[in-house]
C-alpha cells in the first residue's frame, strides 16, 4: 500500500513540474518569438529605433512597431507571426489618421453607447492596415468595426449579440 502512495504521489509531482516548466517556456517563447518578428524591421528594413506598439490577433497574429526610416521618417510596421520580407506592412506615421479621427468618424456613422478601444489592426487577407474600433451599440451588442488607417473610410463590420 505505501508503494502505492510513493508511485502515486511521484507521478503527481512529475505533473506539477512539468506544468510549471511549460509555462515558463510557453512564456519565454512568446517573449522570443515577439522580438524575433520584430528583428526584421531592423535586418531587411533598416528601421531604426523600433519600438513594440501592440499585438493584433486575427486571422493571423500580427507585431504592432514603430520606428524610423532611412530617411529619418517615423513610420509603422505590420509583421506577421512568421514573417518573410513580403509579409511586411510599413507605413509614414504622417499618413496614419489619428485615434481621435476614427474616434469622431465613428461616433458620427455609427452613434456608439461605449467605445470600449481604438487600436490598429490589419485586414484579414493581411494587405490593408485597419483601425479597429470595439464598442457596444443601443441594442447592446459587441460590434468590431474596422476603418481605413489612411482616409478613416468604412472597411468592414461585424456585431456579437450579448447574452
Amino acid at each position: 500500500m505505501r508503494k502505492w502512495f510513493i508511485i502515486g504521489g511521484s507521478i503527481i509531482v512529475a505533473l506539477f513540474v512539468w506544468l510549471c516548466a511549460d509555462i515558463y517556456h510557453s512564456s519565454i517563447s512568446a517573449e522570443k518569438v515577439e522580438k524575433g518578428d520584430i528583428s526584421i524591421l531592423t535586418k531587411q528594413y533598416k528601421l531604426k529605433n523600433v519600438e513594440p506598439i501592440s499585438t493584433y490577433y486575427g486571422k493571423k497574429t500580427y507585431y504592432i512597431a514603430s520606428g524610423e526610416n532611412e530617411k529619418g521618417e517615423n513610420v509603422i510596421a505590420w509583421v506577421p507571426e512568421k514573417a518573410k520580407k513580403g509579409d511586411v506592412i510599413v507605413r509614414k506615421k504622417e499618413g496614419i489618421i489619428s485615434k481621435e479621427r476614427v474616434e469622431s468618424i465613428v461616433k458620427q456613422d455609427r452613434n456608439p453607447e461605449e467605445i470600449k478601444s481604438i487600436r490598429l489592426a490589419v485586414s484579414p487577407n493581411g494587405k490593408t492596415p485597419l483601425w479597429e474600433v470595439t464598442y457596444t451599440d443601443d441594442e447592446n451588442r459587441l460590434t468590431y468595426y474596422y476603418v481605413t488607417i489612411g482616409s478613416g473610410d468604412f472597411y468592414r463590420r461585424y456585431s456579437l449579440t450579448r447574452g
